[in-house]
């Protein structure tokens, strides 16, 4: 999302985006992660062709994507349920707690902004949904009162260590 033009949405600063896209990729080295994928192109921009099919070819192999709010996370509803678990994980149950395995949307806020437009959407679906306002994580029954504030164009902040670790706690669900 950092090469989008200004006006295409809020984003995260760049130091934000590298420590998660470099924290990503050695989340898939030690194993924890089957696959990581960096896409460009927020869907508010004129996304066509190969740009599109890959970014769709991504979230349709996700199960969890994360990103700045904005209408763009609203692909997050193609996640394929049970999609792309963690290496090494065992599908032995055949009955498994899809509460744990359902794919997972994390939304990035800046403080003191929340909205639940894609919130709503991945919840009618039967996918989890995580906020973040920096280091602070909201999820199931605890997310924060709608605020609505102009700041879809500015850069936002996100702790990258805390959001790896969230997902490590996530992986460890689906493989447990």
């Amino acid at each position: 999302m950092q090469e989008e033009p200004y006006g295409a949405g809020a984003r995260l600063g760049e130091a934000d985006h590298e420590a998660l896209v470099s924290g990503l990729g050695a989340l898939v080295r030690e194993g924890v992660l089957g696959e990581a994928y960096v896409v460009r192109g927020n869907g508010s921009v004129d996304v066509r062709g190969a740009e599109w099919e890959e970014r769709m070819r991504a979230v349709a192999r996700s199960s969890i994507v994360m990103g700045p709010y904005g209408p763009h996370l609203f692909d997050s509803v193609f996640m394929a349920p049970g999609a792309a678990p963690p290496a090494g994980a065992a599908a032995a149950d055949p009955h498994p707690d899809h509460s744990q395995t359902a794919p997972l949307l994390m939304e990035f806020f800046p403080g003191g902004t929340f909205v639940r437009d894609q919130e709503f959407a991945v919840r009618s679906l039967g996918m989890r949904y995580m906020a973040w306002w920096n280091d602070r994580k909201f999820a199931g029954n605890s997310l924060p009162p709608v605020v609505h504030t102009d700041s879809s164009t500015q850069r936002m902040s996100v702790d990258a260590n805390a959001v790896l670790q969230a997902i490590r706690e996530e992986a460890a669900h689906v493989v447990s």
